[in-house]
Order: C-alpha cells, then sequence, then structure tokens
C-alpha cells in the first residue's frame, strides 16, 4: 500500500496524507461509477447504436453550474463493488439493476490522489420510484437515458465535465468493442 509518514487532515471522504519523498496526496476510499444501460434492439446487445446509458442533471456547486453525470459514489460499510453500485443507482436514479457487471478500474488524478473509481454497467433496469428527496438534497435534478452519440456531442459541448463520466464512458465503449 501507500508508505504514510503523516495523516494531516481527515474529512470525512477523504484524507490529506504527506507521503515521504514525494508531497501531499490526497487519499479517498474507492468508489463505483455506475453506466446504467438499456438495449432497444434485443436483449443484451452489444453494440453501440443498440444500447442507451442512463445520466443524472446534477448540480455541481464548486463550479455553480449543472452537468450530466453518471451515478456513483464511495463504497460504504464493507460493501462489495456490486452491493455499492446498486445501493448508488438505487439513491441517485430510483431504478433497480437485475445485472450488474465491472468492466474496468482507473485512478481519478493520479499524480496528486489514491482515488480509484470501479466501472460497473447496470442492465435490466426496474424503475422503483422517482427520484427521492436524498437525491434532490445531493443537487440531482433529473434522470434520463442518451444514446452514445448523443453523450459525445454533449462532451463536446460541455455538458459533461465530469472525468469519472467521460472516462467511464470510454470504458464502456472499448468494452462494447472487444465483447
Amino acid at each position: 500500500m501507500i508508505d504514510i509518514d503523516e495523516f494531516s487532515n481527515d474529512f470525512k471522504f477523504f484524507k490529506v496524507l504527506n507521503k515521504p519523498g514525494y508531497g501531499w496526496i490526497v487519499h479517498s476510499l474507492p468508489g463505483v461509477v455506475v453506466l446504467p444501460i438499456r438495449f432497444n434492439s434485443y436483449y443484451d446487445s452489444k453494440k453501440v447504436s443498440d444500447i442507451d446509458v442512463g445520466l443524472i442533471h446534477i448540480y455541481r456547486d464548486p463550479l455553480e453550474i449543472k452537468s450530466w453525470e453518471i451515478p456513483g459514489g464511495e463504497i460504504e460499510n464493507k460493501e462489495d463493488l456490486v452491493q455499492a453500485a446498486l445501493r448508488e443507482l438505487c439513491e441517485e436514479t430510483g431504478y433497480h439493476a437485475n445485472k450488474v457487471e465491472k468492466i474496468g478500474l482507473f485512478y481519478e488524478t493520479p499524480g496528486r490522489a489514491y482515488h480509484p473509481h470501479h466501472v460497473l454497467i447496470a442492465s435490466n433496469l426496474l424503475s422503483s420510484k422517482k427520484l427521492g428527496r436524498l437525491a434532490e438534497e445531493e443537487g440531482i435534478q433529473d434522470f434520463r437515458f442518451f444514446k452514445l452519440t448523443e453523450i459525445d456531442k454533449m462532451i463536446l459541448m460541455n455538458k459533461i465535465i465530469s472525468s469519472p463520466t467521460i472516462t467511464a464512458i470510454k470504458i464502456l465503449s472499448l468494452w462494447l468493442n472487444t465483447v
């Protein structure tokens, strides 16, 4: 693991640490990002044109803007990846999934932080409720499905600015081309 000389500050969701010989880094618990996918043509199609991806519309206070993002968050209380993905999906979208599969892993800002993100797809979605109060408290204002071609345009138009979302979409595209 990481050789840490000094714990500087604990901010609940992350810690600022001093790594000897390197300097200060941010250390976060592992997280999940969940790509809710819907098949348009036939069940379990791997064709890009047959898949829609669900995105949440969320207000990001530090930037004072709204962005479209995929659901996600930290793994809590000894959850496994699937449990965390299902919880985040339900909390942020009101959907449950009958099928969840890990398709990748990435680290956000690896030069300054230890922050692994596990990328999972969730399919066979069932709507359980409308966006709940908790989602609204987190700044989530909407949830919709988009075609991957629409998402590419949204990235170029800066309607999607979240690096975990952009990275997970790229991982999904690569996964679709290899399976």
